[in-house]
């Protein structure tokens, strides 16, 4: 299913006042900014997807930050969870 990113930021926010922790100020400006975007590019292209679009630069920023060695592992946990989510909701 498809999702986009201020509706995804929606959520977050309701998180971030229902519990106790805090974030880093710059987190609501890049996701203001991002979302503003995302908005931009659905106008000129219904189809848009800013997570697939962004992909790429963050599969080389996680093997950059940590290891490909480490990137193969949290991307066999993520899609093992995508699974079970995936499973849980039918």
């Amino acid at each position: 299913r498809k999702r986009n990113l201020m509706a995804i930021s929606n959520e977050l926010n309701e998180v971030f006042f229902q519990y106790p922790f805090s974030v880093p100020p710059f987190f609501a400006l890049i996701t203001r900014g991002l979302g503003l975007l995302e908005g931009i590019a659905l106008t000129g292209d219904p189809s848009f997807d800013i997570f697939q679009a962004s992909y790429p630069y963050a599969k080389r920023r996680a093997i950059e930050t940590f290891s490909v060695k480490d990137y193969a592992k949290i991307s066999r946990n993520i899609f093992s969870l995508r699974r079970t989510s995936t499973e849980l909701n039918r």
